[in-house]
Parts: C-alpha cells; sequence; structure tokens
C-alpha cells in the first residue's frame, strides 16, 4: 500500500474530532519529517515517502487503509507512551545520586 495523499485528508478529520490528541499528532508528524527537510525540493515538510509505506504495509498490509479507530488507538499508544517516558525521567531525576 502506497500511502497516498487522499489518505491524509480522513486521518486529519479524524485527528480534528479529538482536541485532546493535537498535540500529539503534531508531535508523531514532526517525528516522521525528515532532518532538514527545506534543503530540497518540494520545500514541504512531508514524510519521507519510502518511510510512511513501511509503516503503512507493516502496520495494515499491502491493500490496508487505517480507520478512524485505529488511528486513534495509535495516537492514544503515544501519548500514554510520552507520558510514561518522561514520568520514568522525572522519577530518575530526583533520584539521589
Amino acid at each position: 500500500m502506497t500511502l497516498r495523499r487522499t489518505l491524509w485528508f480522513p486521518m486529519i478529520r479524524t485527528v480534528a474530532a479529538h482536541p485532546r490528541l493535537w498535540r500529539t499528532a503534531a508531535r508523531q508528524l514532526g517525528r516522521a519529517i525528515p532532518p532538514s527537510w527545506w534543503r530540497q525540493a518540494p520545500f514541504v515538510p512531508w514524510p519521507d515517502a519510502a518511510y510512511a509505506r513501511f509503516r503503512a504495509e507493516t502496520a495494515f498490509g499491502t491493500d490496508g487503509v487505517p480507520t478512524p479507530a485505529q488511528i486513534t488507538s495509535y495516537l492514544e499508544w503515544c501519548r500514554e507512551t510520552d507520558r510514561a517516558v518522561r514520568a520514568t525521567r522525572v522519577r530518575s531525576a530526583a533520584r539521589p545520586r
């Protein structure tokens, strides 16, 4: 499956319906954007096509398309994982050395 740009619109619509996931979605998009994206045309911060294709195929198969529930579930998982990592860092920083 190639993650076509037409698939981005349902994803954006799904995220727009869940304001608590906006920050997480922006963070995940930022993580997917290649470093120094502004140095090559087109000068748009799109995730690398090969990376997006790989992620989509491993998650949904060659013909699969993510459902709104899967998108929401993934972003909630990312949010909880980030919170757990931050909590671990805070606890380890608070320990006496």
